[in-house]
């Protein structure tokens, strides 16, 4: 039996339960996660040799290979202590490579270099990914170690310890020098590194340059049994929020992150009434975690949970809630669908406009969204109502500006723009006017 005892921080933590709901669902394991003196997730039909390879045969899937992911690396560059060149640079002594890049499109290259790391060190991989040890050393130094102590983790895996660990001892992770309370000492071997390192560079799903703002997104796994069956719907719902997420961009959803929130949540709602009442019950988190960087660290800025167990409980009330409404109970997903772009679309206006009726806009959108989640009909009335007002009010122009940004928004999503109205016609504005007023009616 393989088992992966799972980092007591977070950000490792998640990134790892990740990979391996991909590891499950593309190699059709089974896995259990159990708690004993530590969290661990457990393969029982594999053993730890098979696993190994497992892991270099998933990483080199092209689904996970990071070809597409865009943006700066979430590295701190350098060759000095404290910084993920040095720790890269250690790392790629193993391999007989003596030259570090951490540009943007080096990203690929890191990630293959990372790969022949782990396969180096695949002997004692098995190993190393089983042991998690926590000690309090000299001077009151709160130590974590990895499979061993060979080198340190990446910067940012480091950062998200201190900000959750250092900060009870009195310490802030956004003061520049070294920390006099609440130091961490976190380290790992190398192949756990080189993994982390993969890791981080696959799951990276935006960043923003002006803020130098990163987002991952990411899972996370409750206590007992996935079947392989489980894996899979739990991967394809993150694979389709990972699409949306890197279409529409960070700078998009930092406007306002209820939106990102709100966004994910119809799109998984859209995806699961696809097969409920049939689906599995999901006992997996996903989140959107957001760090800002300064100096030689990273801080968490923002950290979006959906849990996807849940699901079924919007589901059920939305059945009974777009009946009242007048709509079948298969209109589900249209709906959602639909206020997703909405949800987008507004934001993106509110992007280029300082303009009253912009945020006006997305405050009608995000507290129409939230009444529909929530079924409360008499809210959902009032601010279509509102809704309504404002765009018909003609002197500005909104209702075409919006119809413009909803059709361009499903192209950029890869969406059919003719699949994701309510109402057809021959002239695709048309039909997303005629959307728009099909929910409006329902208050006429």
């Amino acid at each position: 039996m393989a088992r992966i005892a799972l980092p007591p921080t977070t950000l490792a933590s998640n990134l790892i339960t990740t990979f391996l709901f991909y590891v499950a669902a593309y190699q059709g394991l089974d896995m259990e996660i159990v708690k004993r003196d530590r969290t661990f997730v457990e393969f029982p039909t594999v053993s730890d040799r098979e696993f190994a390879k497992i892991i270099v045969h998933t990483l080199r899937d092209e689904s996970i290979r990071p070809s597409k992911v865009q943006g700066a690396l979430p590295l701190i560059p350098g060759r000095g202590p404290g910084t993920d060149g040095d720790i890269l640079a250690e790392l790629y002594s193993d391999i007989g490579v003596s030259q570090v890049s951490l540009k943007a499109d080096k990203r690929v290259e890191i990630y293959d270099n990372m790969v022949k790391i782990i396969e180096r060190n695949i002997a004692s991989l098995p190993q190393e990914l089983a042991s998690v040890d926590i000690s309090i050393g000299r001077g009151g130094v709160f130590e974590i170690s990895l499979g061993g102590e060979d080198t340190s983790t990446p910067v940012i895996v480091k950062s998200e310890a201190f900000y959750e660990i250092g900060r009870f001892g009195g310490a802030s992770d956004r003061r520049r020098g070294r920390p006099v309370r609440g130091r961490i000492d976190y380290k790992s071997s190398k192949g756990v590194a080189a993994l982390l390192y993969a890791l981080l560079l696959a799951f990276q799903t935006g960043y923003e340059g002006e803020t130098d703002t990163y987002m991952f997104t990411l899972l996370s796994p409750g206590l007992g049994k996935f079947g392989f069956g489980d894996s899979q719907e739990v991967t394809t719902f993150h694979q389709r929020i990972v699409e949306d997420v890197r279409r529409v961009g960070l700078r998009i959803w930092q406007q306002d992150y209820e939106g990102l929130r709100l966004a994910s949540l119809l799109r998984l709602i859209s995806e699961y009434v696809k097969s409920y009442p049939h689906l599995p019950h999901l006992n997996a988190v996903l989140s959107h975690m957001v760090f800002g960087a300064t100096g030689r660290r990273f801080f968490l800025m923002q950290s979006i949970d959906i849990t996807l167990a849940e699901l079924s409980n919007y589901v059920k009330p939305l059945e009974s809630f777009v009946t009242e409404l007048g709509a079948s109970s298969t209109s589900i997903s249209k709906i959602a669908n639909f206020l997703r772009m909405m949800v987008i679309s507004s934001l993106k206006i509110v992007s280029r406009t300082n303009a009253n009726y912009a945020r006006e806009l997305w405050q009608g959108v995000k507290m129409l969204t939230y009444s529909f989640l929530e079924g409360r009909k008499h809210e959902f009335l009032d601010y279509l109502y509102r809704l309504a007002r404002l765009l018909s009010d003609r002197s500005i122009g909104l209702m075409q500006e919006l119809v413009g940004v909803m059709i361009n928004t499903a192209k950029d999503l890869g969406e059919e723009p003719e699949e994701m109205v309510l109402e057809q016609d021959k002239e695709i504005p048309l039909a997303f006017r005629k959307s728009i007023r099909k929910l409006i009616s329902t208050i006429i």
